[in-house]
C-alpha cells in the first residue's frame, strides 16, 4: 500500500455569520439566583434568562425588545430614568424600583445597573433584579409589630397622665418632656394647675369637661383634641383621650396624649361616637394594683376578641400564670423581681388563647409611691407577636436549611460541628462528591439536575440513616458520623458507598451514573475548629479525586506526592516567565493523502529546575486556576508572532502556525486586540495565525466569545475547534461560530481500530464538516493503520507521533524546506500484554539536596536486578537533580528501600517508565523475592486507561 492516495480538492470557502453587536452575558448567569437581562441604548430588552421571564410572568422570548418602561408607571418610569441615565454614562447605580407583573399586581425589584462597553464605547445596560416584595411585606409586618412592641419608646408623641381628682395630683410620664418642651427635673415637680396652664386658654374648658364627665362615673372613653405647650405659644395640637379606674378607694382618671394633625373645628367628641386611641389600638394596655389587686384595662387590644380569656383576666387575675407556658413563668418571675425594684422590663412568653399557644411581648413600668421608696403596682403593654415568632422561624428555616435538599446548609452543618467539638465528642466527618452534576445542568437540563440532586441526598438517607447530613454545593455532600473513629468500619462504609458508581440511576428517562469520591477525616479530642475539619475532610476528597483508586482517603497533615508537586508547581508558576523556563515546541500538520506540510500547533512547554520537563496536562490548569493564564496566553502570541515575522525574513515557504487559547482568554474584552495588535506590531499577515479553542469554551453558547471570534475572523484569522467529539458542545454549534476547521479528539485515534461505532460517529462528522466547508483534522495517529483509516473517512488532514514529535524552533526551517513528511510508526508503545508485577509506593525524601517529607504515589514494579528497579508511574519525577525515593511495597513488611531514579521515558498513553538504583543493593532482594509470588497485571487495568 502506498504511503499517499491521490485524491480529489475541494477549495474550502471561509463562511461569515451575522451575530449581534449587544455582548450578552445572560447565558452565563442561567444559573444567576436573580433575574439578569441587558437593554441596548434605547431602553429595549435585548436578551434575559428564564428567571426574568418568571418573575414577570411572561412565557418564552415575550420580553424581547420591550421596553423597560411599559412595565413600570409613568411616576415610576421618571423616577427611575436619572438612574439609567447614569448607568449610561459608565456608573454602576442601585435603586428600587415597582414593577407590574402580566398580571396587574405590583412587585418591588432591587435593581442594579451595570454599563456595558464595546471597545471602550459604553452599548448598553446589564440588569440584575431581584424581586423583594415579600421581604418589604415582612419588614412592613415586622414595624407594625415593633410598633405595637415598644408604643410609648416608638411613638415620642404619646403621653401617660394619672389625674386623682380628690387631692388634685398628676403623675406624669417621662414623653412630656418633649411634647411640652420642658426637663424632665421640671416635669417631676409639676402640679395639676401648672399643668393645666401647658393648655391653650380657649382649651382649657374642654380639657375640664373630659375630668367632668368621668366624675359623673361614666365609663366609655372621653375623647378631645387640645393646643399644647407655652413655649411654643400652645401651637401644638394633641389628642387628649381618656378613661376612669379606681385605685384603692379612690377614683384616678388616667390620659394618653399624643400629638395629631389639628381639627377644623375643634370640639369635644361626643363619648358615645368617640373613635378614642382606646378603642382602636390593638396592643391591650393594663395596670394592677399590688395591695388591692385590683386589675383593670385601658385597651383589650388583641384580647377583644377573646373573651374567654379577657374574663378571666379581669376577674380572676390571680389565676393568669394558669394560662402562661411553664418554660417562661422563670422569666416572669424575674420580671417581678426588677419590677418592685423600680426597673422597667420588656419579656417575652407565650400565652394560652384558644387552646394554642400565642406569643407576647410585654412592657412593664412600675407605679411608685409618693416618696418613690417602694412599688405600689404596674402597667403593662402587651403585644401579639405570633405572626412575627412565626416569621422569624420561616426566616431561619429558609437561612439554615437548603432550599433545594431540605438539607441543613453548610452553616447549620458547621454548628452542630462545632458544638460536638465543644463537648469533646467525638466524631468522624465525610465529604462525598457525586461529579455529575455540572455534566447533566449543562446536557439535560436543571430540571433534570434537580433532581438528581434529590436522587443522591435520598441514596446517601437510605445508606446512612443516622448521619446528620449537608449539602456544600452542587452534588458535593458532607456527612457527620457520631460513632467513635474506627478506620476498617469506614473502608467497608466507602466500598459500599463506591459501589455506587456501578448502578445507573434512572431519572425521568435518562440514566445516570455516579462518579463518586469520599475524603475522610476524624475529630479525636485534639484542639481544632469545625472549618478547619471541613478542610480537611475537603482536602482528602480533592486526593481521593486525583487519585483513581480506591476512590476514598483518609486525611492526614502530610501532603501526598501528587500534591506536593503540584503545590510547588503552582508556586513556581507566576516566575516561570521571567525566569525564561517557558518555551515553545511545533507539531506539524500534514495533508492526510500526500503528506505536504500545512501548518504548524504551537505547544508550550515548561522546563522545571526542580521537576524537569513539565507536562502541559500539568501546568495549564494550574495556569488558569491562578490566573497566570493571560501572561501566559500573551506571552505565547508574541513569541509565534516574533518566530513568523522571522521565517518571513528569511524567505522561507512559511506556513500558519496555531496557538491554544484559554476560554478565559476569550472571555476578556480585550483580547481580539491583543491578537490584532501583534500581528500588526511584528508584521505578520493575519492568515498565518491560527486560533486552537476547546470544545468546552462553547459549553455557555456565549455572545461575548461569539463576537470576539467574530471579530477575529473578519481580520483573517482563522478559527480552529479542538477536541471535537469529546461530548461537550452539539453540532449545533458549529454553526453558530466562524470557524475554518475541526480537530477531533486525539481520543477517537486510538479507539478507531477497536470500536466500529468510532469510525461511524467520525463518518457524520466529516459529513457535516463538508457541508459548513470545514476542515476535518485528525489528531494524535501514531500508525498507520490508523492513518489509513482516516483516509476512509475522508478527513483532509492528520497531526500525530506517525508524521513528527513537536520539535524545536530551529527545526521549522528544514521542515518548510522540505515541505512533505514522510509517515514513521511511533515508538514507547505501553505494553499491551499482561506484567509479572508488584503495588507500591514512592515518596521524596530528598531533593536537591535537602531532606523533605510527603506522602506517597501508587507505582507499579515489572523488574528487578540487585542493582536497580524498574516501574511505572502516572506522575512525572524529576531525574538527575539529586533525587532520593523511598519505595514501599504493598502489603509486604519490609524496611525502608532507598532508590535514586537514572532514566525516565513517557509512553503514549500519558504514563511514564522509570529505572532506578538501589542505593542499598542488598535492599533488593525484598522486591525480586516479591515479584517471584506476585501477579500479572495490565498497565491500563491498574492505571483505569482504558
Amino acid at each position: 500500500m502506498p504511503f499517499f492516495k491521490k485524491k480529489n480538492t475541494e477549495s474550502f470557502i471561509n463562511g461569515s455569520l451575522d451575530f449581534k453587536q449587544l455582548v450578552d452575558a445572560t447565558h452565563f448567569l442561567e444559573n444567576h439566583p436573580d433575574a439578569v437581562y441587558t437593554l441596548n441604548l434605547d431602553g429595549y430588552i435585548v436578551s434575559f434568562n428564564q428567571k426574568l421571564s418568571l418573575l414577570l410572568g411572561y412565557e418564552g422570548k415575550k420580553l424581547h425588545q420591550q421596553h423597560f418602561s411599559d412595565f413600570l408607571s409613568p411616576a415610576e418610569a421618571a423616577r427611575i430614568a436619572p438612574f439609567k441615565q447614569q448607568a449610561l454614562q459608565g456608573e454602576t447605580v442601585h435603586f428600587t424600583a415597582e414593577v407590574s407583573h402580566r398580571n396587574g399586581h405590583l412587585l418591588t425589584m432591587n435593581v442594579t445597573n451595570i454599563p456595558i462597553y464595546e471597545n471602550r464605547v459604553i452599548i448598553g445596560v446589564y440588569g440584575i433584579a431581584r424581586d423583594i416584595t415579600q421581604h418589604i411585606q415582612l419588614r412592613f409586618q415586622h414595624m407594625q409589630l415593633s410598633m405595637k412592641q415598644q408604643l410609648t419608646e416608638s411613638i415620642h408623641s404619646i403621653a401617660f397622665l394619672d389625674y386623682v381628682p380628690s387631692t388634685n395630683r398628676i403623675f406624669l410620664s417621662p414623653h412630656f418632656a418633649s411634647l411640652l418642651d420642658v426637663s424632665k427635673h421640671r416635669l417631676t415637680s409639676m402640679n395639676y394647675e401648672e399643668f393645666i396652664q401647658e393648655i391653650h386658654p380657649d382649651d382649657r374648658h374642654l380639657f375640664k369637661k373630659q375630668i367632668e364627665l368621668l366624675k359623673k362615673g361614666g365609663t366609655v372613653p372621653v375623647s378631645c383634641q387640645l393646643r399644647m405647650n407655652q413655649q411654643l405659644l400652645h401651637s401644638k395640637y394633641v389628642q387628649c383621650e381618656g378613661l376612669k379606674f379606681q385605685d384603692g378607694q379612690q377614683d384616678v382618671f388616667s390620659f394618653i396624649f399624643h400629638t395629631s394633625p389639628p381639627l377644623l373645628h375643634p370640639s369635644s367628641a361626643p363619648p358615645a361616637a368617640s373613635h378614642s386611641f382606646f378603642s382602636r389600638v390593638e396592643t391591650a394596655i393594663y395596670q394592677t394594683e399590688y395591695e388591692s389587686g385590683q386589675f383593670f384595662f385601658f385597651a383589650h387590644g388583641f384580647l377583644q376578641t377573646h373573651p374567654s380569656e379577657l374574663e378571666q383576666i379581669q376577674n380572676r387575675p390571680s389565676t393568669v400564670h394558669e394560662l402562661i407556658h411553664p418554660d417562661d413563668l422563670p422569666k416572669l418571675a424575674d420580671a417581678n423581681e426588677q419590677i418592685l425594684a423600680g426597673e422597667q422590663v420588656q419579656l417575652t412568653y407565650r400565652f394560652l388563647i384558644d387552646q394554642e399557644w400565642t406569643w407576647l411581648d410585654e412592657i412593664r413600668m412600675p407605679l411608685r409611691n409618693e416618696q418613690d421608696t417602694a412599688t405600689t403596682g404596674h402597667q403593662g403593654i402587651v403585644s401579639d407577636i405570633t405572626v412575627f415568632k412565626q416569621q422569624e422561624e420561616t426566616i431561619r428555616t429558609l437561612s439554615s436549611f437548603d432550599q433545594k435538599t431540605g438539607l441543613p446548609n453548610r452553616l447549620l452543618f458547621l454548628e452542630e460541628l462545632e458544638h460536638r467539638i465543644l463537648r469533646q465528642s467525638p466524631c468522624t466527618l465525610m465529604a462525598l462528591h457525586f461529579n455529575q452534576l455540572d455534566q447533566v445542568n449543562a446536557h439535560i437540563g436543571y430540571t433534570i439536575g434537580d433532581q438528581w440532586l434529590l436522587k443522591t441526598t435520598e441514596l446517601l438517607q437510605d445508606y446512612l440513616p443516622d448521619a446528620y447530613c449537608t449539602r456544600i454545593s452542587g452534588d458535593h455532600y458532607a456527612l457527620l458520623l457520631t460513632d467513635p473513629f474506627d478506620e476498617s468500619h469506614l473502608k467497608l462504609l466507602c466500598q459500599k458507598l463506591l459501589a455506587l458508581n456501578e448502578t445507573r440511576i434512572a431519572i425521568d428517562g435518562y440514566t445516570i451514573s455516579p462518579d463518586l469520591k469520599i475524603g475522610i477525616n476524624h475529630f479525636d479530642g485534639t484542639e481544632t475548629s469545625a472549618s478547619e475539619l471541613m478542610h480537611g475532610a475537603n482536602r482528602a476528597l480533592t486526593r481521593a479525586t486525583l487519585n483513581k483508586r480506591p476512590g476514598y482517603e483518609f486525611y492526614t497533615s502530610q501532603l501526598n506526592l501528587e500534591m506536593y508537586r503540584r503545590h510547588q508547581l503552582e508556586v513556581s508558576l507566576k516566575q516561570s516567565i521571567e525566569r525564561e523556563e517557558l518555551f515553545l515546541e511545533y507539531q506539524p500538520k500534514v495533508d492526510i493523502w500526500n503528506g505536504r506540510l500545512l501548518s504548524f500547533e504551537a505547544l508550550i512547554r515548561w522546563e522545571h529546575p526542580e521537576w524537569g520537563r513539565i507536562p502541559p496536562k500539568d501546568f495549564i490548569p494550574l495556569s488558569e486556576e491562578s490566573d497566570c493564564y493571560q501572561p501566559i496566553g500573551n506571552w505565547v502570541i508574541k513569541t509565534v508572532c516574533s518566530l513568523l515575522q522571522q521565517l518571513l525574513r528569511d524567505d522561507l515557504p512559511v506556513v500558519p502556525i496555531s496557538i491554544n487559547v484559554s476560554p478565559k482568554q476569550l472571555l476578556h474584552s480585550e483580547f481580539a486586540k491583543t491578537i490584532i495588535g501583534a500581528l500588526q506590531h511584528h508584521h505578520v499577515p493575519s492568515r498565518l495565525l491560527k486560533l486552537e479553542i476547546p470544545e468546552h469554551a462553547l459549553l455557555h453558547d456565549s455572545e461575548l466569545v461569539k463576537d470576539t471570534l467574530r471579530h477575529l475572523h473578519q481580520a483573517g484569522v482563522q478559527i480552529i475547534l479542538d477536541s471535537y467529539g469529546s461530548g461537550v458542545s452539539s453540532l449545533t454549534s458549529l454553526f453558530d461560530y466562524p470557524l475554518t476547521s475541526l480537530k477531533l479528539d486525539r481520543s477517537f485515534a486510538a479507539r478507531l481500530t477497536e470500536d466500529p461505532a468510532v469510525g461511524s460517529f467520525i463518518k457524520g462528522i466529516t459529513y457535516f464538516a463538508k457541508e459548513l466547508n470545514l476542515l476535518v483534522v485528525a489528531e494524535g495517529v501514531e500508525t498507520l493503520e490508523q492513518l489509513d483509516r482516516f483516509r476512509d473517512l475522508e478527513c483532509h488532514a492528520v497531526q500525530g507521533y506517525l508524521f513528527s514529535r513537536p520539535v524545536h524552533a530551529d527545526q521549522i526551517a528544514p521542515l518548510l524546506t522540505q515541505s512533505t513528511l514522510q509517515p514513521m510508526e511511533a515508538i514507547h508503545q505501553p505494553p499491551k500484554k499482561p506484567l509479572l508485577s508488584l503495588h507500591g509506593h514512592i515518596s521524596i525524601t530528598r531533593l536537591n539536596g535537602k531532606a523533605i517529607t510527603v506522602g506517597a504515589s501508587s507505582v507499579l514494579i515489572t523488574r528487578s536486578t540487585n542493582r536497580s528497579v524498574h516501574f511505572y508511574a502516572s506522575i512525572r519525577l524529576p531525574i538527575n537533580h539529586q533525587i532520593e525515593l523511598s519505595l514501599q511495597l504493598t502489603d509486604v513488611v519490609h524496611p525502608r528501600i532507598l532508590i535514586e531514579p537514572l532514566s525516565l521515558t513517557e509512553l503514549d498513553n500519558g504514563l511514564f517508565h522509570y529505572a532506578a538504583d538501589y542505593k542499598v543493593r542488598a535492599q533488593s532482594a525484598h522486591v525480586i523475592k516479591a515479584l517471584e509470588h506476585s501477579e500479572q497485571l495490565k498497565l491500563d487495568d491498574v492505571f483505569l486507561l482504558s
